[in-house]
């Protein structure tokens, strides 16, 4: 069961994103709202992305600033299968992230 925050929302386990970004540091975990819930891997952009524009002129919230990679569902069970990589499990959903 995910720790929730005080908007209600769930936030993923510290762990979880530390495990992430030592695969790579701009990765990230997010909770995703819009017609199911789930988690979203990201990606935030690197510095130099022209895609900053929209942050700076205001178009795009700072913290919109990166790309989805993937959903994995809320009640995924995470392992870790080797120093640079990730499993979640749930249900008949199987993901690998790895370095």
């Amino acid at each position: 069961m995910p720790i929730l925050n005080s908007m209600g929302a769930p936030e993923p386990s510290p762990e979880i994103r530390r495990r992430l970004q030592a695969i790579h540091p701009r990765l990230d975990i997010r909770f995703i709202q819009s017609a199911e819930s789930h988690w979203a891997i990201t990606l935030d952009w690197e510095e130099n992305d022209r895609r900053h524009r929209m942050v700076q002129s205001g178009d795009l919230a700072p913290n919109r600033a990166y790309d989805i990679v993937g959903y994995i569902p809320l009640d995924c069970s995470w392992t870790k299968s080797q120093a640079t990589s990730l499993r979640c499990s749930a249900g008949r959903t199987r993901v690998r992230l790895t370095a």
